[in-house]
């Protein structure tokens, strides 16, 4: 491996945004791959800044019996609030 190749592993790898508590930040994404990660996916929990984060969800096919889907917005890069995918939550009513 090159030494360019390594230098740039290693500030991918140490830079505060690569990954904040082990979990991917909606906070370093554009909107476009913010979306795309959760599609793809499927179900990840993903940090919306600061110490907060939520499970993000592509469909309700990832969530529990007796849940359902609510839209799930967070901020990214390049918006202060946008749709990410959705997030599961219980439904009394179910």
């Amino acid at each position: 491996m090159s030494t360019s190749a390594t230098v740039l592993i290693l500030i991918a790898v140490t830079s505060p945004g690569a990954m904040l508590s082990g979990r991917p930040s909606s906070t370093f994404m554009t909107y476009a791959a913010a979306y795309n990660f959760v599609t793809q996916r499927g179900a990840v929990v993903i940090s919306t800044g600061g110490d907060t984060f939520d499970r993000a969800v592509a469909h309700q096919g990832f969530c529990e019996r007796g849940e359902v889907t609510v839209p799930l917005y967070a901020p990214t890069l390049d918006k202060r609030t946008c749709f990410i995918g959705r997030t599961c939550i219980y439904d009394p009513g179910r």
